[in-house]
């Protein structure tokens, strides 16, 4: 964890190869603040790449079934993520 914000911002999101959420090419619109900073260990996959002020990295982490990341997405802006993200909940299913 840092003492000051680490980002603050709009961000632009675009899919990378393997992402069910969000494809390779497609693209989302949503927003991040955090003050801590993600370290990879080793060889790690992207999720996405996010554009933003301080131009564009790779970002987001994805494993098997699992996006995830400090981007607050806003599902206005990618309406076919939803539809996907849904679509997975419904394959889940609880033991117990």
């Amino acid at each position: 964890m840092k003492t000051k914000l680490a980002a603050l911002g709009y961000r632009e999101v675009r899919g990378r190869n393997g992402n069910f959420l969000l494809p390779e090419g497609e693209t989302a619109r949503g927003h991040e603040f955090h003050y801590s900073v993600y370290e990879p260990r080793g060889e790690t996959p992207f999720a996405y790449e996010t554009s933003g002020r301080k131009g564009t990295k790779p970002d987001g982490y994805l494993a098997h079934r699992l996006v995830a990341g400090y981007v607050h997405f806003h599902f206005a802006s990618a309406p076919a993520m939803v539809e996907r993200w849904l679509a997975e909940c419904e394959k889940v299913t609880i033991n117990g």
